[in-house]
């Protein structure tokens, strides 16, 4: 029974999780994408037909498209300053909506500050503000109903924001995109750590050709993926489930190795310190050898 219980426990945090990352993802296509990078076509995806916009400044936006008109002729505008919106990652909470048992929706809360961009100049800090958004789970993924933004602090009339935390780091934003230029660089993620939890995230450049990248686009990293593996793979040996000089071949055997006398020879400490003698790229070389030695 204990175990059934701790099973069911761990399978809830799973969901929890999964619910977190899934709003998070429609938070970034609906402020990254659409609100930042004025991607409206992305804008009108996220939204449901009959979205709405609450602001305690600026009244209310009933319909998608009332909803994206003053994104569209205030927020990308094509003006000199830009308004950029950041979450403030650490202030954000998930809230599931359920009925008859299953899964409709979903609440998102938090607090986010709204900066101005222009060329040549640092990020201006212009408010901080809470937010609730309400998303409902439909056929084609998480759509935007309701957005409701409130209690707007203006550092110049309230006295200054503690901004440290979202501001250090991205200051350099424009030499970020010259450099993506510069070195013709699609794209580019940049994300700040601070307490060991993500402060802050910001994308830049394209994620293909007419698609800004956000937050959660997906990049081939190639062999940033070794060192991670070689952690793994070390904390399993730290827990007595993997020798360091065991043979592999019980658990895989490269397709290369197949039928040689020294496939049940190599070892986790051979691959991890690329001694196994394998070739590197060895789908590039016809012969299936040549090559360095790289695992």
């Amino acid at each position: 029974m204990l175990i059934l219980l701790a099973a069911a426990a761990l399978l809830q945090t799973l969901s929890e999780a999964d619910l977190r990352d899934q709003i998070l993802t429609a938070d970034n296509v609906l402020f990254e994408r659409a609100f930042n990078a004025c991607d409206l076509e992305a804008l009108h995806d996220i939204l449901l037909p009959d979205a709405e916009m609450i602001h305690d400044q600026s009244g209310m936006n009933r319909g998608r498209e009332a909803f994206m008109r003053p994104v569209r002729e205030n927020i990308c505008n094509g003006g000199p300053k830009k308004p950029i919106r950041r979450r403030i990652y650490e202030s954000t909470e998930i809230y599931p909506l359920y009925q008859d048992g299953q899964l409709y929706g979903a609440i998102q809360r938090g607090q986010h500050e709204f900066f101005l961009r222009e060329e040549g100049q640092p990020l201006l800090l212009t408010n901080r503000a809470r937010y609730s958004t309400v998303w409902l789970l439909t056929d084609n993924g998480w759509k935007l109903k309701t957005a409701l933004s409130w209690d707007h602090l203006n550092p110049i009339e309230n006295g200054p924001l503690d901004a440290d935390v979202l501001t250090a780091g991205f200051d350099g934003e424009d030499e970020f995109s010259r450099l993506l230029l510069a070195h013709d660089i699609m794209a580019e993620n940049v994300a700040t750590v601070r307490g060991g939890a993500l402060t802050e995230e910001r994308a830049m450049g394209l994620a293909a050709p007419g698609r800004p990248a956000a937050t959660d686009t997906i990049y081939n990293v190639a062999s940033l993926a070794k060192p991670v593996s070689a952690l793994l793979a070390l904390r399993l040996v730290d827990t007595g489930l993997l020798g360091l000089d065991e043979p592999l071949a019980p658990y895989w055997t490269d397709p290369d190795l197949e039928g040689s006398p020294f496939a049940k020879e190599v070892t986790a400490r051979h691959v991890l310190s690329h001694t196994s003698g394998l070739p590197n790229w060895r789908y590039l070389d016809e012969g299936g050898g040549g090559g360095d030695c790289g695992s």
